[in-house]
């Protein structure tokens, strides 16, 4: 099985105006929303192409609670750890009439060590020729190097691991 972790999930709101102008009023006729995170865009595919998959993550709030239910509504199965405080990201994605995308990214809600330790305690049930995916960005109230705490949580079990990721947390890696 494939199992995907999205610690930064989001609802991507997409708008397209037929023009924009900064600094003005714009309207838009076409909108759409979906799971955003780079781990729920594998997970996402996944389920596009038939492989089945388990997003895992950690959510809040209303939206954190829509993210899970699009996912499922799009073929995922779903393990989210659901805080009681907060709300998880909501993205606005402009799409101009030229091309250019300009997104508005939100930040995620704060993460407690119980809420980190909850997922960490999801990772056990993996084992030989399960496939973790660790992608996308880690919240400011997560250890940054999180992804090698799960890789080394995983040591010895015949785990297969990709990572995307940028920065502090590839290098750990």
């Amino acid at each position: 099985m494939v199992y995907t972790v999205t610690l930064n999930p989001a609802i991507d709101y997409i708008v397209s105006p037929a023009k924009f102008a900064a600094g003005e009023i714009n309207r838009y006729q076409k909108a759409v929303y979906g799971p955003g995170g780079k781990g729920a865009n594998v997970s996402l595919l996944l389920s596009s192409l038939g492989v089945r998959n388990r997003a895992l993550g950690i959510c809040a709030g209303f939206s954190g609670g829509e993210i899970v239910r699009l996912l499922e509504e799009r073929g995922c199965e779903t393990d989210f750890v659901r805080m009681p405080q907060g709300h998880s990201r909501i993205n606005v994605k402009v799409c101009a009439p030229d091309g250019e995308e300009t997104d508005l990214n939100g930040d995620g809600p704060d993460t407690p060590p119980e809420a980190v330790e909850e997922l960490l305690q999801k990772l056990d049930g993996l084992g030989e020729g399960d496939t973790l995916v660790l992608a996308g960005s880690i919240p400011g109230s997560v250890p940054g190097d999180i992804y090698a705490a799960m890789l080394r949580r995983l040591e010895g079990r015949g785990v297969l691991a990709v990572v995307d990721a940028t920065g502090e947390a590839l290098r750990c890696v």
